[in-house]
């Protein structure tokens, strides 16, 4: 098998080839994303010589169509991400998150792809903020391509994501670097809730995505409280060690995995929402 991983120099996208890699019958992981020191780390971590790494942005669809060439796979994980850099920058995260997720598709299409697997998060269920909008359109289009791909063999997923523990740009690192420099540590609110899964966990689903529809594994809710517990240790923090600064705009003080509306169906380990 031969995979393509858009935005593969991330946190779960890193993660994501070094499970391909270990599959016995990966051909070839080529990894396309824009940041070339990130493929530089990446290089120097994994010594295997079925690793292919590219530079190009999903925005550049000529570009991404030569990546994808005479591949089975693709996940997309590249994807602007962080809430707040989407309010600021609104029209940024639409030609990432839609215009390069229509773009993924439509090469997945001309290549003749066997499946697509976008990785969305839970933002995009009945948004309040511009990144969860921007996954929601995503999430559609993806799902709507099942619809008019025609006699193309191409599966069309979608891997819905709670926050990903210790993730890059998250809060639990931002967490520790303060604890390291000594400063309080911010807190938006504390009995805020969040859907926390590892991203051990959220890897062991990938074998499991082969239908068209949405899969959101199960995760764990946790206050925020709970999770400042969890990043020290156990240690409860005082008062004199952190600061409150509230939400965000666009911040949900307790977030959900699918809406009301959704026929989401119960599987072990996630659930499912069918085409």
């Amino acid at each position: 098998m031969k995979y393509v991983v858009l935005g593969g120099t991330g946190s779960f996208g890193s993660e994501i080839v070094k499970y391909l890699l270990s599959l016995d019958n990966t051909k070839t992981v080529r990894v396309y994303s824009r940041d070339e020191y990130k493929q530089y780390l990446m290089k120097l971590d994994i010594d295997d010589n079925r690793l292919r790494l590219l530079i190009g942005d999903i925005r550049d669809k000529n570009r991404l169509k030569m990546a994808c060439e005479n591949v089975d796979v693709v996940y997309n994980c590249a994807a602007m991400k962080h809430v707040s850099m989407c309010e600021t920058h609104p029209f940024e995260a639409v030609k990432t998150n839609i215009f390069g997720t229509q773009n993924v598709i439509e090469v997945c299409l001309e290549n003749n792809i066997k499946q697509m697997i976008m990785v969305s998060t839970d933002k995009a269920v009945d948004p309040l903020n511009t990144m969860g909008a921007t996954k929601l359109l995503a999430e559609k289009l993806v799902l709507n391509a099942n619809l008019y791909k025609g006699d193309k063999l191409c599966v069309f997923s979608v891997l819905r994501c709670p926050n990903l523990w210790a993730s890059r740009g998250s809060c639990v690192e931002t967490w520790k670097d303060q604890i390291s420099r000594k400063k309080p540590i911010t807190i938006t609110d504390w009995s805020a809730k969040r859907f926390v899964i590892e991203i051990s966990d959220l890897i062991n689903l990938l074998p499991m995505i082969t239908n068209q529809g949405i899969y959101i594994p199960k995760a764990k809710e946790l206050t925020i409280r709970e999770m400042v517990d969890k990043t020290m240790g156990g240690r409860c923090v005082g008062d004199s060690e952190s600061v409150v600064i509230g939400l965000s705009k666009g911040e949900r003080q307790v977030e959900r995995l699918f809406s009301t509306g959704e026929a989401v169906v119960d599987c072990d380990s996630y659930w499912f929402v069918p085409m």
